[in-house]
């Protein structure tokens, strides 16, 4: 299915999208510059189905100083100035600033046209601003790459109805499949770039839930938003999804999952317990067991950062700590050369800071006492984080060949333990996917309280 999100073009010219198109702008005109150099030309803004955005320029309109331009055209290459777009006609209220955001363009020649790929990694966001789409309501609509469902869902929020639809089968991530739709009720008193920030908060919130839900990673690709006046469309490149793993929740049943969002994960929950970054290290797909062992720690080291940051007092006071600190530098240098050489005694001295550390240990216990985790059948901390250890200083799990398999074990322990600190932070009660002896699904097990 294809969208016409802009409904918008330069020179009279509303070309609906292709199939293959959720944005087509044809027709345009704009100035491409880089440095003090710049050349007016028509072009075509285009961004596919798979979240891929090109401009394709078709007309060169003034063949005054374009010496530089097709400097540009007859080399194949990345480059790394920067290079600007900016499309200008008034008459359709179409504004499309690139500016500092594209900094590297791959050129290459497609049929009469050439064709600009924006390296996604370097472009950051563009944004276009036209003529609005419908006549009332405000709406904010965002495309998602490889998402899943069964049917689409609507739920009130304070924002106003939210709509979730995903595919029922999904065989290419890399396509949109998906969409959140946001449409103002007038329960929401602020302005309308507040209810987009908190239209964009909300939408990556959902994004998390479902990710954890699904097992596989998902950010929108484009959003637009419209009102009376304008509509705004933002792109973001591509996102693509990686195939699922590890759901924690059925992906063609939604419902449960949205409801999970909107009543339990809050935006000071998203960033002050670092739920956010650890869910994206949780799916981040690995090649290597050792780096997905990593990749899991990080996502749990993560939480207990956030987590000491706000819960977690230091061992003693300022001058509590500097008093023992003294006598115990005190009684390190009375001791007898036969007891501790000179240099021994300097090591102990200068590493006595950490003396008044809590371990990564005792912080991830504290962790799971606030959060009532359940450590029923996982390994216990202290081999987990031994295992974090040896891949880290030592550059891998082991040595030995036949001792590598194990390591498995540890991942699905680690993920394990991720998986139900997180359903914890959202206080969920109820069933879940666990992949603990195989693939069961069970009522989440929660600890007593502290």
């Amino acid at each position: 299915m294809a969208y016409n999100l802009s409904h918008i073009a330069s020179r009279g010219s509303n070309k609906l999208p292709e199939s293959d198109h959720i944005m087509q702008l044809s027709s345009c005109t704009g100035i491409i510059s880089s440095g003090k150099n710049e050349a007016p030309v028509a072009f075509t803004l285009e961004c596919g189905v798979d979240g891929e955005l090109t401009f394709n320029f078709s007309e060169i309109l003034s063949i005054k100083r374009t010496g530089w331009l097709y400097d540009y055209l007859n080399q194949n290459q990345r480059y790394s100035k920067n290079v600007s777009l900016k499309a200008r006609d008034s008459a359709t209220a179409l504004d499309i600033s690139t500016d500092a955001l594209i900094c590297g363009l791959g050129i290459h020649s497609k049929g009469s046209k050439t064709v600009f790929n924006i390296d996604d990694a370097k472009c950051g966001m563009l944004q276009t601003i036209g003529k609005p789409r419908q006549k009332d309501g405000w709406y904010a609509w965002y495309q998602i790459q490889g998402l899943q469902g069964l049917r689409n869902i609507q739920m009130e929020s304070a924002l106003g109805l939210i709509d979730v639809s995903g595919s029922m089968d999904v065989k290419d991530h890399s396509l949109i499949s998906g969409h959140i739709t946001i449409k103002r009720t007038k329960r929401f008193n602020g302005n309308f770039d507040q209810w987009i920030k908190q239209c964009d908060e909300q939408a990556r919130r959902i994004l998390d839930i479902f990710s954890l839900a699904h097992g596989n990673y998902h950010r929108w690709t484009m959003g637009q938003y419209g009102n009376k006046r304008q509509t705004i469309t933002r792109y973001y490149g591509k996102q693509k999804s990686d195939r699922r793993i590890f759901a924690v929740f059925h992906p063609l049943n939604p419902e449960p999952t949205l409801k999970l969002c909107l009543e339990r994960y809050t935006e000071e929950i998203s960033t002050q317990t670092g739920f956010s970054i650890a869910i994206k290290w949780l799916l981040e797909p690995q090649h290597y067991t050792d780096i997905t062992y990593l990749s899991l720690f990080c996502a749990l080291e993560h939480l207990i950062d956030r987590f000491a940051d706000k819960h977690i007092s230091p061992l003693l006071e300022k001058h509590q700590k500097k008093v023992v600190k003294k006598e115990l530098e005190r009684t390190i240098k009375t001791l007898d050369n036969s007891i501790l050489t000179r240099d021994i005694r300097k090591h102990l001295i200068k590493n006595l800071e950490g003396v008044f550390r809590l371990s990564l240990n005792d912080k991830l216990d504290m962790l799971c006492k606030h959060y009532r985790v359940s450590w029923d059948g996982i390994h216990d901390a202290a081999k987990l984080i031994n295992i974090r250890n040896r891949i880290v200083h030592g550059g891998c799990f082991s040595r030995e060949e036949d001792e590598s398999d194990h390591l498995y074990d540890y991942v699905a322990h680690l993920r394990e333990l991720l998986v139900r600190i997180l359903l914890g932070i959202l206080d969920y009660e109820g069933k879940y996917f666990s992949y603990l002896d195989g693939q069961r699904h069970v009522t989440l097990p929660r600890a007593s309280g502290v």
